[in-house]
């Protein structure tokens, strides 16, 4: 097993890529990790616009272990702009959002899921504007990301700075996934703004979800500081009737963990949580890491 990273490398700043098409054939059971088809390193202000992208199906090493394969890549960039790029495998037969794969003839293949389309590295200002793409993922960070009018299944981060999602509906049972592997931390604060949640699962929704973990990263992570919820709205297709959200859950959380905590992995407690324009009539719960809601 190898590593490939075929495609178009951007290494030099105010770029823009537009009207391309890539679409994927011939993928059989054995695969190897792909680093993308578009990668964008050390320069700044990039644009993809108006671009049909895929993709790809998950393959798994000889231990099992699943590859990343992915469709857009980068690292070291700053100003990353996805306008109006479209995943042609999105949606399912039924037109919701779908993280099994079919093949080119467009039949589902039992048991293989669908690789997030995106993985960055330490990059700043990630935008997607009007696209349709299963996932915006910061493996080792990132400053400032931005999803407004689009349609995705995933979002994860660690970082910081502001977190916006505007416009967007995100179909997960969790809207902002803050990876545990670098510390679950976001030092910055998080906008929900006229966006929907669709969960098709029988799990309470959450807006940020984390998990604590007593190691020792080499810096203090941070929950989200300021959390503002603006319009938020929620379709729950397995419990139409149930409309509570927990705001800010954390796994593995210890009794005594505080702001002041003294264990390997210091961690900074969520300051606050503001819900405006709750026409929906959502239930928020703050979760058991957020601070007491208030209502404006």
């Amino acid at each position: 097993y190898m590593a490939y990273a075929r495609g178009i490398s951007v290494l030099r700043s105010n770029t823009t890529i537009r009207g391309i098409e890539h679409r994927i054939t011939d993928e059989g059971d054995r695969g190897v990790a792909y680093g993308g088809f578009i990668n964008v390193h050390n320069c700044n202000n990039f644009l993809l616009e108006d671009a049909i992208l895929q993709a790809h199906r998950t393959y798994k090493d000889a231990g099992g272990v699943g590859m990343g394969t992915y469709e857009l890549g980068g690292g070291m960039a700053n100003g990353l702009y996805y306008k109006n790029c479209v995943q042609s495998n999105f949606y399912d037969d039924s037109g919701m959002a779908t993280t099994y794969w079919r093949d080119e003839n467009g039949d589902l293949k039992s048991g293989v899921g669908i690789w997030g389309v995106m993985g960055t590295n330490f990059c700043k200002n990630i935008t997607y504007d009007g696209c349709t793409l299963n996932r915006l993922d910061a493996h080792a960070g990132v400053v400032n990301a931005t999803v407004k009018d689009t349609n995705i299944i995933e979002i994860r981060l660690i970082g910081g700075g502001l977190a916006l999602i505007e416009n967007s509906t995100v179909y997960n049972s969790t809207m902002i996934s803050l990876r545990e592997d670098y510390g679950s931390t976001w030092n910055g604060d998080v906008k929900i703004i006229n966006s929907k949640q669709i969960n098709n699962s029988w799990y309470t929704p959450t807006i940020i979800s984390g998990s604590w973990v007593n190691h020792n990263f080499g810096y203090t992570t941070y929950m989200p500081k300021n959390v503002i919820i603006d319009g938020y709205t929620l379709e729950n297709k397995k419990n139409p009737y149930s409309k509570t959200v927990n705001v800010i859950t954390y796994s593995n959380l210890p009794s005594n963990a505080d702001a002041n905590n003294k264990s390997d992995n210091p961690i900074v407690y969520n300051e606050s949580i503001t819900v405006r324009n709750n026409s929906a009539g959502i239930t928020f719960n703050p979760g058991n890491a957020g601070r007491p809601i208030t209502k404006e």
